[in-house]
């Protein structure tokens, strides 16, 4: 007894151990996925079916039968059962499809074992048991044993041509490896079956095996299942990581074949798509008729190619009519149902529309849509630079005779309704003989190139000049402004836009000397414009040593606390000879002719001792102060500003430098270079007047700018224009994007003031609090007065 029980033991408990040892592993590498939870099973019904027989053959000869329909019987069953299944999913998705048919055929034979154990029928298979040597061996009735052995032969031998199918259509060498150990364990097997399971039942040689000898060949192919766990990392723990990664991530995640039909798709890309079943589909039902061949060529070509996307933009079309913008990146991964893209999908429609905006802002007039100076200076060198331009290109120049007082008397919404008035009237009456732009103020600028000679564009210029004349109705009255206008042509007045402006600008200053109301071509002798700014230029290089200049300090103040943290130091020039000049009329100069540079250093100077003395009086707030593009460039322009602030004593963090767009990207290397000296000892960069030049997310990307200011003309009118709103709220959502702060200039009324806090913007100037001030009055307004 003790031998036979040495033996029965051998022969089942390593199967059992090995059958149930791998059910319990694979289970936990990844108990989410079907294949790995299906694999589990296919080992845990191989280690019931050893653990039945092992009980089997320890109990009586009577009880045989009843162990074989209600345990061995409907394990080995649900073993062929979980087998197929799990063989077909090696197949590819389009040969899985018709699996399905096949999965469920193979669940039928534990049906009819169901019936056959209800019925107690399990007699025709086997009429009686036997002992033979240790086995509880059944005898077995010819013809129903030879169904029985006939449907496991057929289904091993399905099972194997499935891994066959698998293993030649690999399409990499690590998968066609792992396949052909399963497909070569699969036949093993097979053979094993007919071998055991018939030939030597035909033969009567296997008298001495258990009954059920013939599907112990199942222990090899686990075996072999082993070896591509260890070798081929089959049924992976990364599968679950990657499920993990694949569910919980804020980006959509498509799967996608070579024909841009989506295999899987996470719950953020079905929301984008506005679909709860985009399994199956293909993504070109997305996209609108006239792009989806061209897209289709592209995408089988990269997908040959393997060439992945890297930050590509598409335009997804949903239910609604709603259109969103998707930025895309993919990776090429290599998986059992052959290679497959997987595609990270981001809805970037609002920092594209925001952006769009902004790009638009920057070559656009936000008050009459005109194109601005950028948009001039562009459409210049494009019809410059055009081989099939034929004839001068005439650049004229037109001022508003009488806008002013119009606008000093009905107030600046009439002001501003005259001006859109005219942009309106000049874009009718240029009509594609050239282009309109606003040139600032009450100016503009009209590009005229399609005319054959000077002296047909100096006759529409004159024709504009009298349109501009006649009378216009704005709101309820009827007003009458006239239009001085010069005129210059290229190449033979100017070689480019910014010359070309200088002398139509002269001329039509000649043109208001001789009584306004008309239309002057330039020419060398008008230099009365000149002579005044050459004067003005001599005073401005004694005002420093006269101290003709001085700083004016505003607060800046927290929108949320509406208290004072720093102040912007501006220039005021008070001259003997011409009064209280304008900075918009000396700085230009002083950019032009180089003395920026000194003024510039004077104004840091200064503004820093003034700043480390408040401190010193209980100051806790910082010092603005605006740097010139000719600063900027300067080679040792961040040594400069750390020397001054180390000679005046003024810690580093209480100094901000304000760097408009045009000044930085003049040269971006050197700017990042010198500007990121300046943070790393703490000094603040804000950006200014954003919106007004080039406003590129470029400079916010580069470049190392905590602040972004946000130009009072977008203010003055944030109330009654919703353009204006929608501008200021896109550059707020934009600098908190990049991490940034906004302040925002020129804040006039309480209303105002109410609807900035509701946009979270960080820090407000303008009248409404205080105007620039002299240090006197600012210390004040500060409360250091009596400190």
């Amino acid at each position: 007894m003790t031998k036979d029980l040495l033996i029965i033991s051998l022969m089942y408990v390593p199967g059992a151990f090995l059958a149930l040892f791998l059910a319990i592993e694979v289970f936990v590498r990844n108990k989410a996925d079907n294949k790995t939870r299906l694999a589990s099973l296919l080992m845990f019904t191989h280690f019931l079916f050893f653990i039945g027989e092992y009980v089997r053959a320890l109990l009586p000869l009577e009880y045989s039968h009843k162990l074989l329909y209600i345990w061995t019987g409907p394990a080995i069953v649900l073993a062929m059962c979980f087998g197929n299944h799990f063989h077909s999913m090696f197949l590819k998705p389009n040969e899985r499809n018709r699996s399905y048919i096949l999965n469920a055929a193979g669940y039928l034979p534990f049906l009819l074992v169901l019936f056959i154990i209800i019925t107690d029928r399990t007699r025709y298979i086997f009429p009686s048991v036997e002992k033979v040597g240790p086995w509880n061996k059944f005898v077995p009735d010819p013809a129903g044993y030879s169904i029985l052995i006939a449907a496991i032969a057929a289904y091993t031998l399905a099972n194997t041509f499935i891994l066959y199918k698998a293993f030649k259509k690999a399409t990499t060498d690590k998968i066609k490896k792992r396949n052909r150990v399963l497909f070569i364990g699969s036949s093993v097997l097979s053979v094993w079956v007919v071998l055991f399971g018939i030939v030597f039942e035909v033969l009567g040689w296997n008298r001495g095996t258990p009954t059920f000898f013939f599907a112990f060949g199942t222990l090899l192919w686990m075996i072999a299942i082993r070896i591509c766990m260890l070798k081929y990392d089959f049924l992976s723990t990364d599968e679950r990581k990657y499920r993990i990664v694949f569910e919980s991530s804020p980006l959509g995640i498509l799967l996608m074949d070579r024909n841009a039909v989506v295999l899987e798709a996470n719950a953020v890309a079905h929301r984008m798509f506005g679909v709860q079943g985009l399994n199956g589909l293909s993504v070109t039902g997305w996209l609108s008729d006239d792009t989806k061949e061209a897209f289709m060529d592209i995408y089988t070509s990269n997908f040959d190619r393997r060439k992945p996307y890297h930050n590509e933009e598409f335009d997804i079309h949903v239910k609604r009519g709603h259109t969103y913008i998707l930025a895309v990146e993919s990776e090429f991964i290599e998986t059992e149902d052959g290679v497959i893209q997987f595609i990270m999908t981001r809805d970037v429609t609002e920092l594209k529309r925001a952006e769009e905006q902004i790009v638009h802002m920057a070559y656009h007039d936000a008050l009459t849509g005109l194109g601005n100076r950028r948009k001039l200076e562009q459409t210049f060198n494009e019809l410059a630079g055009s081989a099939s331009r034929s004839g001068p290109i005439g650049v004229l120049l037109l001022d508003l005779d009488r806008f002013k007082p119009i606008n000093d008397a009905l107030g600046h919404e009439t002001g501003d309704q005259v001006l859109q008035a005219t942009a309106r009237l000049l874009t009718e009456i240029v009509d594609g003989q050239g282009m309109v732009a606003r040139h600032g103020g009450d100016e503009f600028i009209v590009l005229l190139s399609g005319y054959a000679n000077p002296t047909d564009a100096i006759a529409a210029g004159e024709q504009i000049v009298q349109r501009l004349s006649e009378s216009m109705t704005i709101g309820e009255r009827e007003l009458r402004i006239t239009t001085s206008a010069g005129i210059c042509f290229y190449p033979q007045d100017g070689k480019d836009i910014h010359t070309l402006t200088k002398h139509a600008d002269c001329a039509m200053y000649a043109a208001k000397l001789q009584g306004k109301n008309r239309l002057r071509r330039f020419d060398a002798s008008m230099s009365s414009a000149a002579l005044d700014m050459l004067t003005l230029e001599s005073e401005l290089w004694k005002a420093l040593e006269r101290n003709e200049i001085e700083l004016y300090y505003q607060p800046l103040l927290q929108v949320a606390k509406q208290q004072a943290l720093g102040v912007e130091a501006l220039l005021r020039w008070k001259s003997p000879r011409y009064g209280l000049i304008s900075p918009d009329r000396f700085i230009p100069i002083a950019e032009e002719n180089g003395f920026i540079v000194k003024l510039g250093e004077w104004v840091l100077q200064e503004a820093s001792r003034q700043c480390k003395r408040w401190m010193e009086r209980g100051y806790e707030g910082s010092i603005s102060v605006n740097v010139s593009s000719k600063q900027l460039m300067l080679a040792n322009f961040a040594g400069c500003v750390l020397r001054i602030l180390e000679e005046s004593g003024l810690p580093s963090d209480r100094l901000c430098l304000e760097v408009t767009e045009s000044t930085a990207l003049l040269d971006v290397d050197h700017t990042r270079e010198q500007l990121s000296l300046l943070t790393e000892q703490g000094v603040t960069i804000a950006l200014d007047d954003f919106g007004k030049g080039f406003s590129s997310l470029s400079v916010l990307n580069e470049l190392p700018f905590e602040q972004i200011k946000v130009d009072r003309s977008f203010i003055q009118h944030i109330l009654d224009r919703p353009k204006n709103l929608a501008t200021v709220k896109a550059i707020i959502q934009l600098a908190h994007s990049f991490g940034g702060v906004t302040v925002a200039e020129g804040i006039e009324t309480p209303e105002q003031l109410e609807l900035l806090k509701q946009l979270h913007c960080d820090y407000i100037q303008g009248y409404y609090f205080a105007r620039p001030q002299p240090a006197s009055e600012a210390e004040r307004y500060l409360g250091l007065e009596r400190k």
